[in-house]
């Protein structure tokens, strides 16, 4: 569509999904409403109704605009409609120019149009209802930049830390994720783990905002080196880490902020997630939400060997632990993660938040399920107390 805009000179476009068919009187309708819509209009949208086979009406999400005003489509700062990278639910790609059009334009609209919408029934496995309500607050969120200014020097609550190896198409979304929060006093700190894919064009890419710093490190050194680089430049009194191929609920570090400004001297804070499949083709299938281990139990969350997500650490207690381990088996490039949690536990309280917060993926052809045969040597190093930890299971 953006190519097609590109060079498009009409003042208005139309758009159509697979399957709808139009009806005579279409040319009317569209003389109609473009006579009367207004100068701040964006255009019109169409909420049509699909019943069910029994009559009633039947879950859709929202359709989208029908009508587009192309200048407002195409005027900056993010002309056009948004690239699959930066939106991984193609299907909503509509209704997400529609909320970025909000702050700036009104809307018309209709429900007499002479449109037949397309019949489709979702398969089995297709969890519409709950995928909209997931994914709505964030498509909804306001984008606020904030470019260097002397407000700059402001010290963050939270310090986001994504660290990334070869994720490049992953990053925008999660990128996103932190600019949609409800919580704005944040840094985000992206330490790029010597990819060799074009991890650094997008790192250059993203948004003009003082809040988020990048960082490349000359070649490949694991998740734990990467976690420690960010832990020395850390700002932020709270440390939460986010994986490139996920993503953050925009309520994410309000919640869990809220809770550790009632609790200094807790060490970690954590809740729910949100999981999601990646088929072959990328496609994104929503598979439930996750409810964490509470209270936290080393022994559970180790013999489960499931990740706790989101988790936030206080940074300073973090620190006096030295971070992550490096010395652990595979050089502290796998189950880093349970391995910190189960050294914090031993010295600092844990604080659950009941609310799923965080989004994860669940990818084919990452790091742990490659190598997950090599979670029993793992789980025997844990056992034997070589990293001061010992837990019972």
């Amino acid at each position: 569509m953006n190519q097609e805009l590109a060079s498009y000179q009409e003042p208005y476009f139309l758009t159509l999904h697979a399957g709808e068919r139009l009806l005579p009187g279409m040319d009317a309708f569209l003389r109609t409403e473009l006579c009367h819509l207004p100068e701040a209009s964006a255009g019109c949208l169409f909420s049509p109704t699909t019943p069910d086979e029994g009559g009633r009406e039947r879950f859709q999400p929202p359709r989208g605009p029908l009508i587009w005003r192309t200048d407002a489509v195409m005027a900056p700062p993010s002309p056009g409609f948004t690239e699959t990278a930066l939106l991984p639910f193609e299907s909503y790609i509509l209704l997400d120019k529609q909320y970025q059009l909000n702050a700036a334009f009104t809307w018309t609209s209709t429900r007499n149009c002479p449109l037949v919408p397309a019949v489709s029934s979702p398969l089995p496995w297709q969890k519409k209802r709950e995928e909209w309500e997931l994914l709505r607050p964030l498509l909804a969120a306001p984008i606020q930049v904030e470019p260097g200014t002397d407000a700059s020097h402001k010290v963050p609550l939270v310090t986001v830390l994504l660290c990334t190896y070869n994720d490049a198409d992953y990053i925008p979304w999660a990128v996103r994720s932190v600019m949609a929060q409800t919580l704005p006093d944040w840094e985000l700190l992206i330490i790029d783990d010597g990819s060799t894919d074009h991890t650094e064009h997008i790192l250059d890419s993203l948004y003009p905002d003082h809040r988020i710093r990048t960082y490349r490190l000359k070649r490949n050194s694991g998740k734990a080196h990467a976690l420690n680089s960010g832990l020395s430049m850390a700002k932020g009194s709270w440390l939460l880490e986010l994986d490139a191929d996920d993503w953050l609920s925009p309520d994410c570090l309000e919640q869990l902020y809220s809770k550790a400004s009632l609790h200094r001297q807790a060490g970690v804070i954590y809740a729910d997630h949100v999981q999601w499949e990646e088929r072959k083709n990328k496609q994104l299938i929503y598979q439930g939400v996750r409810t964490a281990i509470h209270p936290f139990s080393t022994a559970r969350v180790i013999k489960a060997g499931i990740p706790i997500a989101p988790r936030m650490f206080n940074t300073a207690k973090l620190g006096s632990l030295s971070g992550w381990n490096t010395d652990s088996p595979f050089g502290g490039r796998l189950y880093e993660d349970i391995e910190i949690l189960a050294r914090m536990s031993g010295s600092a309280e844990f604080l659950y938040v009941d609310r799923a917060l965080y989004h994860r993926r669940i990818r084919l052809h990452s790091i742990t399920h490659r190598h997950a045969d090599h979670y029993s040597e793992w789980l025997s190093w844990m056992n034997a107390g070589d990293n001061g930890t010992a837990p019972e299971i």
